[in-house]
Order: structure tokens, then C-alpha cells, then sequence
């Protein structure tokens, strides 16, 4: 018999499957959302954990906060967000 979590999971997994979604290899405690205003999209990346993780971005854009190009593999410290602008 299968558990809720293994339920949950597979479920969401076929449901994504058929959407053509990717799926993002994160650390536990990095979570990313996204939004979208006026041809701008924003990728938000928040690390709860205390300590640092390295995390490869799925985008390339500006970092919303610093102005700079940012893309690939980034060290995201603890207890830090980051916002990624890019045109779409």
C-alpha cells in the first residue's frame, strides 16, 4: 500500500510530466517561486537554512538587488533571497 507522501509525489510528478514541467534539483530549504508584471519576470530563490548552499540557476537574468548578470552554478548564503529580473 502506498504512503500519502509517495501518493503526493507521484501525483505531482505525472501532473508535472504532462504539463512538459522542469524539475529543479534543490537543496532542502532553498525554495523558488516565480511572477510575472508587465513583460518582466521575476525568479525569487529563498534559502531558509542557516547555512550557505550552491545552487545552479534554471534562469540567467539580473540580480534585482545588485544590477549585476548572474547565471550557472551561485552561492546563496544562509537565511538569503535572491531575485532574478529577466524580459520575457
Amino acid at each position: 500500500m502506498m504512503g500519502n507522501q509517495e501518493l503526493i509525489h507521484d501525483i505531482v510528478s505525472n501532473v508535472a510530466e504532462e504539463c512538459r514541467l522542469d524539475k529543479l534539483n534543490l537543496p532542502d530549504n532553498i525554495y523558488v517561486s516565480h511572477r510575472s508584471c508587465e513583460g518582466t519576470r521575476y525568479t525569487f530563490f529563498l534559502n531558509y537554512a542557516r547555512e550557505a548552499h550552491e545552487i545552479l540557476l534554471p534562469v540567467e537574468g539580473t540580480d534585482a538587488i545588485t544590477g549585476e548578470f548572474i547565471s550557472g552554478t551561485i552561492k546563496l548564503n544562509g537565511l538569503d533571497v535572491l531575485v532574478v529580473k529577466r524580459s520575457v
